[in-house]
């Protein structure tokens, strides 16, 4: 499942769009008498016998019950013969509020449904906006590309999943349950949910599959650790020789060796790639001119100290030994383009 950046304000935003095209539809003229025209041209210009029985099929295929059977044949497939519980936990959420989240949008417009006199199969017991059966595709649709989007597969499922969605839009205009605006609030209203969920997958769920009470002990039983280890192992890779997260070091945002490509300061394979000969060099305490380090003379700052009160000793840059006890060391010689050390050279 993917993650989606604003997803509580861009769900919420779509939600609301939705809740006002329904209210509009359904309490005032200005969207109802065009909903109800259109209608009326499907049904009296193109049924037919034969076409009212596909029509009618089409529509079961997204019903309450066959939505049920879908996904827990789904689900369980995925969990039980793929053993990938991550994708069935995932892929049922995905569907379930995706699919249910219209009877919300249903209790707050309450459209009522088109003239029964019209209609092929009336429907009872529910509102009109938005279409349940239409959300249901819109959610399978949505769950079957989460699924399939790293693969060459996922144009396929982009191309039939839309024809799917709108085969059941239609359907459900054709046989006289719902008005246009019911079928497109329905994109609306799920894909909300959709969006939503995938937020709260990402910040809340996915963390704490293996923690979860009843459902943590049955992903555990059919391959929870594998799946995530696999999981891990691909992401890594998909970020490995100019990815996001490196080759060998811990984080790279710049491609095979590290933050700052062969030179690291950190080690042979530290969080910044490759051994370096760079500022903190290999064996020394610092170097600032790129050079290993070397172990620390004695000296009031040590290996490279730009002060040493012991005569003979270093001058800061490696040069000769100091020419006066207790000050400044002025054995060396001054070096193009060095420093005025005493006895050192500019190293580069």
């Amino acid at each position: 499942m993917p993650y989606v950046r604003h997803w509580l304000r861009n769900s919420i935003l779509l939600f609301a769009a939705a809740i006002v095209l329904g209210l509009v539809a359904a309490h005032t003229t200005l969207i109802q008498p065009h909903d109800l025209s259109l209608d009326r041209t499907i049904q009296t210009n193109l049924r037919t016998p034969w076409l009212n029985h596909a029509m009618e099929l089409v529509s079961y295929c997204a019903s309450p019950v066959a939505g049920v059977l879908i996904l827990a044949a789904w689900s369980g497939w995925l969990l039980f013969v793929r053993r990938r519980p991550t994708a069935a936990v995932a892929t049922f959420l995905v569907v379930a509020v995706g699919w249910n989240s219209t009877q919300i949008a249903k209790a707050i417009v309450a459209r009522e449904r088109p003239p029964r006199q019209f209609s092929l199969d009336p429907e009872i017991g529910s509102n009109s906006f938005p279409s349940g059966h239409t959300a249901f595709t819109v959610a399978a649709v949505v769950a079957a590309y989460f699924l399939l989007r790293e693969t060459r597969h996922r144009r396929t499922v982009m191309v039939c999943g839309v024809f799917a969605v709108l085969l059941v839009a239609f359907s459900r205009m054709y046989i006289g349950a719902h008005y246009p605006t019911d079928t497109f609030g329905s994109v609306l209203i799920a894909g909300s949910a959709i969006l939503f969920v995938t937020g709260v997958w990402h910040a809340w769920l996915l963390p704490r599959l293996d923690t979860l009470p009843v459902v943590a002990p049955l992903l555990a039983r059919f391959g929870l650790a594998e799946e995530r280890a696999a999981l891990a192992a691909a992401e890594h890779g998909d970020h490995g020789e100019h990815g996001h997260y490196g080759q060998q070091g811990q984080y790279d945002g710049y491609g095979e060796h590290g933050q700052y490509g062969q030179p690291d300061g950190y080690g042979q394979h530290g969080q910044y790639g490759q051994p370096a000969q760079g500022q903190y060099g290999q064996q020394g305490a610092y170097d600032p001119y790129g050079q290993p380090g070397r172990p620390a003379q004695p000296g009031q700052y040590g290996a490279y100290g730009q002060y040493d009160g012991h005569p003979g000793q270093g001058d800061g840059y490696g040069g000769q030994p100091g020419a006066q006890p207790g000050g400044p060391s002025g054995g060396g010689r001054r070096r193009a383009g060095g420093n005025p050390s005493s006895g050192g050279r500019h190293r580069r």
